[in-house]
């Protein structure tokens, strides 16, 4: 016999050693790929939920700035009343959850086309929310505040989710959620994102408003 044809046929191909070795090589590679992939997927997730509730928080933010700056003298929205002959403005009152203030609001469905109202924003720690509701002011012609409370039960709505406080100033204290001082209001807050794997993440958002009530 040809001793080429001889050694071809003595050829060995791999063993059952380096197979089991392969197949262990390229297990390990596809668990190395698996894992990041995993990883990775979790933090996009976790992103994507950092900047839905930011983009939450500051659409409200957005909205209590639009009002506060309508409701900075409410007088001359009201016919017939004009800021020289009638001190109607705002009555911004705040304490360190709460504001509530008066504005008026375009209303096709009321004449004469405007509607005031008593507005109140408020932080509940207990939910993580951050909440708003509004009522309908006495009329077009009065700068009085209306009797119910619009942060009760059954005006107030939820702005905001997965709302917490935090320390804006790094002092290691937390501040208040709203603190209005010489016509500024300074709201303080972040919003709290728990990862799959338990870990916190929080993004603060300070806003600072000038009221122009003094």
């Amino acid at each position: 016999m040809d001793n080429k044809k001889f050694k071809k046929f003595n050829q060995k191909g791999f063993g059952i050693t380096e197979l089991l070795v392969s197949v262990m090589i390229f297990s390990l590679v596809l668990l190395s790929i698996s894992a990041f992939s995993n990883i990775t997927l979790v933090n996009l997730g976790t992103e994507n939920q950092m900047s839905s509730a930011a983009r939450e928080l500051r659409t409200a933010m957005n909205l209590l700035s639009s009002e506060l700056r309508m409701g900075a003298s409410v007088s001359p929205y009201l016919p017939g009343n004009t800021p020289a002959t009638v001190n109607c403005l705002a009555q911004i009152v705040a304490t360190s959850t709460t504001i509530k203030f008066l504005v008026v609001h375009d209303d096709n469905s009321v004449s004469p086309g405007i509607q005031p109202y008593y507005v109140g924003y408020s932080y509940d720690s207990i939910n993580k929310q951050l909440l708003r509701g509004e009522v309908a002011a006495l009329s077009t012609t009065s700068c009085g505040l209306p009797g119910p409370d619009p942060l009760s039960i059954i005006y107030s709505r939820v702005l905001a989710d997965k709302v917490t406080t935090y320390d804006s100033n790094g002092d290691g204290l937390l501040e208040p959620v709203f603190a209005l001082s010489n016509g500024m209001l300074t709201v303080n807050l972040a919003v709290d994102i728990k990862g799959a794997n338990k870990s916190t993440r929080s993004q603060g958002i300070k806003t600072t408003i000038f009221t122009r009530t003094g």
